[in-house]
């Protein structure tokens, strides 16, 4: 089977099965980033988890100038540590789809070791849409890596919330898979 026919089948599958899409917002990209906000929705559109989360360290205003969440917007939210075992509850067992699934695996793992938590997500029960699109629109493997606006543009979904939203973005994700198992 072709990876395109793969990406459709794959998609198919995530909505019957109604997976997880999980986003999340960050305080940068590097190995001492901190989750600041999470969003869990399932492939029906329901929403499981919107929440955001105070960073033990203060939020970069390069990071607040992306998503426009401020030290001053967590300053009474949750810290992970807070969350992690009801975070865990919630996708136990559950497969996960995520637009960059490696990026948000680290941040993850990242946010869950600054408190000596367990890992809140095994890679096996999660899933790239991403790489998806990628094979999805280009028909083999290693295909160039669409950012998730872009991927919504060329599928035509119009992007939901405000932009760098982990709900917003896991709506439009959302959107990307139905549109692909369309297809």
């Amino acid at each position: 089977m072709r990876l395109k026919e793969q990406a459709i089948q794959s998609s198919r599958r995530w909505i019957e099965t109604n997976a997880l899409i999980l986003d999340t917002e960050t305080t940068g990209l590097d190995r001492n980033a901190e989750i600041v906000e999470a969003a869990v929705i399932d492939c029906q559109g329901s929403v499981l988890l919107d929440q955001r989360i105070r960073p033990v360290n203060p939020i970069p205003r390069r990071a607040t100038e992306v998503h426009g969440i401020s030290d001053r917007d967590v300053a009474d939210c949750p810290n992970w540590a807070d969350i992690h075992d009801s975070f865990v509850q919630l996708v136990d067992g559950r497969k996960m789809i995520i637009y960059n699934k490696s990026y948000d695996l680290r941040l993850l793992r990242q946010s869950a070791a600054i408190f000596g938590l367990p890992e809140p997500v095994r890679g096996q029960n999660a899933e790239c849409a991403m790489l998806t699109f990628a094979e999805f629109r280009h028909g083999y493997a290693g295909g160039r890596w669409f950012r998730l606006e872009a991927a919504a543009r060329l599928m035509r979904v119009r992007k939901q919330g405000r932009g760098h939203s982990a709900l917003g973005d896991c709506r439009t994700t959302l959107g990307v898979i139905r549109a692909m198992a369309e297809s």
